[in-house]
């Protein structure tokens, strides 16, 4: 195994059968920065023994609890309901949060992306964002910014996609119960919270984090029924949008869709 797969691991310890919630069955309510479990050992074990620790039931309740009190935690029963939407969110790790930054951002940019009508610039954003999520921007342009252009330099949008998307979770985990950012802190949200973005969300920015969740629930529970997909030929071909869609928007096409 990997060492980004170890933290990948470590990092969703929370699963019933692992480290527990308010109860040695109870899961977690996020998935805790790997970092975050080794810094609350000050020392006392190696990472290696504390993935050896997680997968003991007779550990797993003493790392809760230490964990719990050295950052205050509330205990995991006092914390308030959600729904679907808001626990994929509290849940999203590190395979998940990318893709509901992107999908996020996406959809506060999506008018941009629905009213471009010339032939080449659409193919070129169909290639950088992938059939689901182009498809995505068509029903969901009333959330975005009226009157926005993605403009020439299909970096620069990307950029802007990627930076929107994170306010939006932000403003999300932001709006949460002072008991719940508690934990989310110790997640996703601690690793968003110093990322420099200085402007305010959008106002239904909390909206748009809930549909992206959504969104990605929805793809990871298609994903696990069609086992026929090309995993490492999907990579390739996601490694190669950004070049083909650059080159897309330099050739400046002019007729329509």
């Amino acid at each position: 195994m990997t060492a980004a797969a170890e933290h990948r691991d470590l990092g969703k310890a929370n699963a019933p059968e692992s480290i527990a919630g308010s109860s040695p069955a109870a899961p977690l309510p996020v998935n805790i920065d790997p970092a975050v479990w080794i810094e609350s050992l000050d020392g006392m074990a190696t990472e290696a023994t504390l993935y050896r620790w997680v997968s003991q039931p007779r550990f797993q309740h003493r790392l809760r609890e230490r964990l719990r009190y050295r950052h205050d935690l509330a205990p995991i029963d006092l914390l308030p309901g959600q729904d679907a939407a808001d626990r994929t969110l509290c849940q999203l790790d590190a395979d998940t949060l990318p893709a509901c930054i992107r999908t996020a951002g996406v959809i506060a940019h999506a008018n941009a992306v629905a009213q471009e009508i010339h032939a080449p610039r659409v193919a070129a954003l169909k290639r950088l964002l992938g059939d689901d999520l182009y498809a995505l921007t068509l029903a969901h342009r009333t959330h975005s910014h009226v009157g926005e252009k993605v403009g020439d330099d299909i970096e620069a949008f990307e950029a802007r996609l990627e930076r929107d998307g994170r306010r939006c979770l932000r403003a999300w985990g932001d709006s949460q119960p002072a008991e719940l950012r508690a934990w989310l802190r110790l997640s996703w949200l601690g690793q968003l919270a110093d990322d420099g973005a200085d402007a305010d969300a959008a106002d239904d920015a909390v909206e748009i984090a809930r549909m992206a969740a959504a969104c990605v629930q929805s793809r990871a529970e298609d994903q696990e029924v069609d086992t026929s997909r090309d995993r490492p030929g999907r990579d390739r071909q996601e490694g190669d949008r950004h070049r083909i869609a650059q080159q897309g928007f330099e050739r400046q096409g002019s007729d329509p869709a």
